[in-house]
């Protein structure tokens, strides 16, 4: 399978985000610093760095939820009966 060229840039971004935040010490899940180019070093507010952190940590949960979601969404279009929350939906 060939990638258009403007695929192919942004799996290599992709790719080079990754490489660059895996490559620093301690994963941040794990208890190492936050990565900066997911949570920039600009200042948006003024709040506290204790507020900051749980602004950051509500927002990779909810990232989580979402891919979750996207994921038992994508099961119960495919394998009937695996989500039983969403059997009998008729979208699904």
């Amino acid at each position: 399978m060939k990638l258009l060229p403007g695929k192919q840039q942004i799996i290599g971004l992709i790719f080079l985000a990754e490489i660059i935040s895996e490559a620093n010490g301690t994963h941040y899940t794990k208890g190492g610093d936050l990565p900066t180019i997911i949570f920039p070093p600009i200042d948006f507010s003024s709040v506290d760095a204790a507020t900051m952190k749980v602004k950051r940590d509500r927002e990779l949960n909810n990232g989580r939820l979402a891919m979750i979601a996207i994921m038992s969404f994508s099961a119960a279009a495919n394998i009937p009966g695996s989500v039983p929350a969403l059997a009998g939906n008729p979208m699904f």
